[in-house]
């Protein structure tokens, strides 16, 4: 289903990041992982991604600031992004993410929903 795809998981939880690149591994993609917000710049200076999968509550930047600046390395990058977020406390946070186009998924999700979005996401 993601055969071809080249993926960016961003998630300062290891487990939380090697679960999601498993995941979309398992469906095909190729998967590079960062664990924070600054790895993940360099990363997106290496090479160019179809998809970025990002949590929202990143230790050294917030979503937005890196889907940001990541724009700026990546024009139209934004569309490109599923957020994971499981902070249900702070719900107008992640209602930024979905009012600039990127799709948002609230913890916990099923794996077959991230893989539906990705998909969703790569198909434009």
């Amino acid at each position: 289903m993601l055969a071809g795809a080249h993926v960016l998981v961003v998630d300062d939880d290891g487990d939380i990041c090697r679960m999601v690149a498993t995941v979309l591994r398992g469906r095909g993609a190729s998967v590079v992982e960062a664990r924070s917000g600054a790895a993940a710049l360099v990363e997106l200076e290496r090479s160019a991604f179809g998809c970025v999968v990002l949590d929202w509550n990143l230790a050294d930047t917030s979503a937005l600031a890196l889907v940001d600046a990541a724009n700026k390395l990546q024009p139209g990058l934004k569309r490109t992004v599923v957020v994971m977020t499981g902070d249900l406390l702070a719900a107008d946070e992640p209602h930024a993410a979905e009012t600039q186009g990127m799709l948002v998924l609230r913890k916990p999700f099923r794996p077959s929903v991230l893989v539906d979005a990705v998909a969703d996401v790569l198909a434009g």
